[in-house]
């Protein structure tokens, strides 16, 4: 991550963002009707949103009556368990695909950065005497060759 991005240093090496952090209207004092009514928007629509609906269609579809809770059995307490299972490993495996991708873009985007040496400033490749062999190795390498 490159710091310099989102603020300077000064002589001493003292780092000072280049932005502010802006309080939320919720605590501001006096109380700013508009501004809050403007800025819950951006609180609930990116994250919070999809969580609550997550968490609505969760206790819909996927936990049992309240009645069938009432007694511990096996079969709604496995059930139960394997949903929740399989729902941590799509939503840490979605996560951590999209992490991977960005990595991915990023690392290709500085590859195609990066200046190959021209064909005349490289440097010649000195041929072998042992033709592949290693001399240091006992017996010249022959019995690695099957590996």
């Amino acid at each position: 991550m490159d710091d310099l991005k989102y603020g300077k240093r000064n002589k001493r090496g003292d780092w000072a963002p280049s932005a502010y952090f802006n309080i939320p209207p919720v605590f501001v004092l006096p109380p700013q009707p508009l501004a809050f009514a403007k800025w819950l928007p951006s609180y609930f629509l990116p994250w919070n949103l999809l969580f609550a609906a997550s968490a609505a269609a969760y206790a819909l579809f996927v936990l049992p009556d309240v009645d069938v809770m009432k007694t511990l059995a096996w079969g709604w307490i496995l059930r139960l368990f394997v949903v929740n299972c399989v729902a941590v490993f799509l939503f840490y495996s979605a996560f951590e695909y999209m992490l991977y991708m960005a990595r991915t873009r990023k690392s290709l985007q500085v590859q195609r950065e990066i200046p190959q040496r021209p064909e005349q400033h490289r440097l010649p490749v000195r041929q072998s005497k042992h033709r592949g062999r290693n001399p240091r190795i006992r017996n010249g390498g022959a019995d690695l060759d099957g590996l």
